[in-house]
């Protein structure tokens, strides 16, 4: 019985020390809101009914700095997503002009597209500064899927932030739903 509780201890030990040394004693590097990504004023949302299986793309953002330095993104979060709806992505390109469309990835743009971690958002001037993040979407199953927005990580520099966009999209499938009964979901605001 001693030697278990010495040993059980000793393991509690061992932990507590590997979680110090790697740095998750619960100091974390701070993340902030906004940044020069943010854009309080952009919502959008869509829906599509589609058939099980077949992939669409959403223009999930666009994506416009209006700082100073290059931002470098780092990734996303989907904010209210349902199960039964697969996710492909999410991947960027320069004025995409993709809204929802049934195919991903998108063919006009091959060539043009590329994953979003480590994509650079150079500082904006014109339209030609924009980057699209784009979604694949597919229903893994017959029914209603969504999620309601979506959180971009971004970095300048060294410092770390996150934009929350009010844009979201559902899928209905099959695709003979009717578009009056596969309304967008609602907005996250």
């Amino acid at each position: 019985m001693a030697k278990a509780r010495a040993a059980s201890q000793l393991v509690m030990c061992v932990v507590l020390l590997a979680l110090a040394v790697t740095g998750c004693s619960g100091h974390r590097e701070r993340v902030t809101s906004g940044g020069p990504l943010a854009c309080p004023r952009c919502q959008g949302d869509a829906a599509m009914p589609m058939d099980v299986g077949k992939l669409g793309t959403y223009g999930a953002a666009n994506l416009q700095n209006h700082g100073q330095s290059p931002v470098v993104l780092e990734g996303v979060a989907y904010l209210h997503r349902t199960p039964g709806f697969l996710l492909l992505g999410p991947i960027v390109a320069k004025n995409s002009g993709v809204g929802l469309i049934r195919e991903f990835p998108p063919h006009q743009l091959r060539g043009k597209l590329n994953t979003l971690a480590g994509a650079t958002v150079r500082p904006f001037h014109d339209i030609e500064d924009d980057l699209d993040v784009l979604v694949g979407v597919s229903p893994l199953r017959e029914g209603a899927f969504s999620y309601s927005g979506l959180k971009v990580y971004y970095r300048v520099g060294r410092k770390h932030y996150v934009v929350t966009f009010d844009e979201g999209v559902r899928v209905c499938a099959p695709a003979s739903v009717p578009l009056s009964k596969c309304q967008p979901p609602a907005s996250i605001k």
